[in-house]
């Protein structure tokens, strides 16, 4: 559960939970995605009930098996690396921008990745890259910062560099 301890004195937080909480309920279930199961907003606290995924972040696992000196196998990596991109293709399709994929916020429960953390999140809302030109081939989604909030060590520079964010620069 995510929670928003005192919503009247947080606003900016609360808008952030709900927006995230909207995030999660537009893209809709898959099964490579940490499901939304509800949201509390009557009272103090307010909280974003989430699918609980036991065995925690990807980031602690793969950390955990190398300071054991029992490395997580190539193949289960590679399953790994599939189960996400299974989940990011979900978003890119239901055009939306996680711009935060990284370990940490790579979820593992029931032996499947699922990708969780949709703060950051927003629609493309299908607009075009070229707003003179409306030629399919250059359409693209994508989102457009104009309070420029990012995690600079894991956003691609070109993002960084015109706020414009895509599946592309997700993938990075």
């Amino acid at each position: 559960a995510k929670t928003v301890l005192d919503a009247k004195s947080s606003p900016e937080a609360t808008r952030e939970m709900l927006a995230e909480a909207g995030v999660m309920a537009a893209v809709g279930s898959h099964p490579n995605l940490v499901s939304l199961i509800g949201v509390i907003t009557r009272g103090d606290p307010l909280v974003l009930i989430l699918q609980f995924c036991a065995q925690g972040e990807v980031l602690g696992m793969l950390k955990k098996a190398a300071a054991e000196g029992e490395p997580i196998a190539l193949m289960d990596k590679m399953q790994m690396a599939r189960e996400v991109a299974q989940g990011m293709t979900h978003l890119a399709k239901e055009h939306f921008i996680h711009r935060d994929l990284a370990c940490r916020n790579v979820l593992y429960s029931e032996g499947m990745c699922k990708i969780a953390d949709f703060g950051l999140s927003r629609g493309g809302g299908g607009e075009s890259t070229t707003a003179e030109n409306e030629d399919a081939a250059t359409h693209e989604d994508y989102y457009k910062s104009t309070a420029g909030v990012f995690p600079v060590r894991w956003t691609a520079p070109e993002a960084m560099e015109t706020l414009r964010f895509t599946t592309a620069s997700d993938v990075w």
